[in-house]
Formats: C-alpha cells, structure tokens, sequence
C-alpha cells in the first residue's frame, strides 16, 4: 500500500517567520536606480515607455543610486481575511491604496498578534514597506528600478545610523523585491512615497 501524507504550512509557522522577519527591520533599505535609459539590451522591444520585468534571478537592481533606510514597517493581513479575527476595530489600521494591488489591508499592532497566553489573536501574511525619497536624497536627473534589501553590509567606518548610503559604501546586500518602471524625474520640492506589500 501506498503511504499517503497530508501536509500544510501551518499559521503558526508562517506569522513565526514574518515576526522574526521583522526584528531586523532596523537593516532594511529601500534603494533606487537606473539613471540611463532602458534598452534593447535588457530585451526586444524595450525602451523608457516599455520598461522590462526584473528577472527572478536578479541580485542587485541596475545602476544603484542610493540605499534609504526604509521608514516604516508593519504586519498587515488583506480585509477579506479579517472576518475570522475577531479584534477590536482600534487594533487595526485600515489602507486602502490603488498602488497596492487595489486591495484594502488592515495593519496590525504587533502586540496585538498574541493574546497574553501565547495563543495567536491574529495572523498577519504581509509586511506593509515604505519610505520617501525625497529630491535632495540624490543627484541624477530620474530612476527606473527599485529594489528592496535586508542584510545590508555597510564597508568598514561608515555609519551604521545613517539614513542614506551611496552604493560605494555598501559591501552586499539581499534583494526581496524589484520594480522596474518608466522614468521617474527628479523635480525640485517633489517626495517620492515608495510603498509595497510583501508576502512571506
């Protein structure tokens, strides 16, 4: 006879690994880059108003302008999966925002994810990630590429507390997550808010 398993991700695990995630939020950076035109060497067709898709192999975005230390980080679950966590509504923090998928997110307090038994109260499937760039962040005259990295590992005597780093100052880092776009113009007075929903 054949022996026949049943497995499943179990939730405990998965809101384990999202906490343990986030406790080395304090190393978490946003950088942005590509200062020159898209090509057809990145594919047949491609130009500024046909950006390509990063590759899934992609270790570093191209032509890294700076590193910005990311802003906020917090555990977020999609709304159509609240029905079941029977929390008080000012646990949550409700976003809608079209650049995330057109869905609406409830964040979650990470203090609120337990009850004080240990047993989970929530279950959170996403890290919502943002930070500004502002125009006096860097010098190039536009960006196409963004990426998202942790374990950053900063050369020898630069400051571990600083907001920004330039590409000259950074050893290696993990890359989570890319975005390739049309131009992105550097005007004067302008914030650029990058935000995105990471699932783990």
């Amino acid at each position: 006879m054949t022996d026949i398993f049943n497995t499943e991700n179990l939730l405990v695990g998965r809101v384990g690994r999202l906490l343990a995630f986030l406790e080395y939020a304090n190393n978490f950076y946003i950088a942005i880059g590509k200062s020159s035109p898209w090509t057809n060497d990145y594919g047949v067709g491609i130009n500024d108003n046909n950006p390509p898709k990063p590759n899934i192999n992609l270790s570093n975005i191209p032509e890294t302008i700076i590193y910005k230390k990311v802003e906020t980080v917090i555990p977020a679950v999609a709304s159509n999966t609240c029905a079941d966590i029977n929390l008080d509504s000012k646990d949550f923090e409700v976003l809608a925002e079209g650049s995330l998928v057109q869905k609406t997110y409830n964040f979650i307090k990470p203090d609120k994810i337990y009850y004080s038994n240990g047993e989970l109260r929530a279950y959170p499937t996403h890290l919502y990630i943002s930070t500004k760039v502002e125009y006096t962040d860097y010098d190039t005259s536009s960006f196409r590429a963004i990426g998202f990295y942790t374990s950053i590992d900063l050369k020898q005597g630069v400051d571990r507390n600083k907001l920004i780093v330039l590409p000259n100052e950074v050893n290696k880092g993990l890359i989570h997550w890319a975005s390739y776009s049309t131009p992105v113009e550097r005007i004067e007075g302008k914030t650029h808010h990058i935000e995105f929903m990471m699932q783990l």
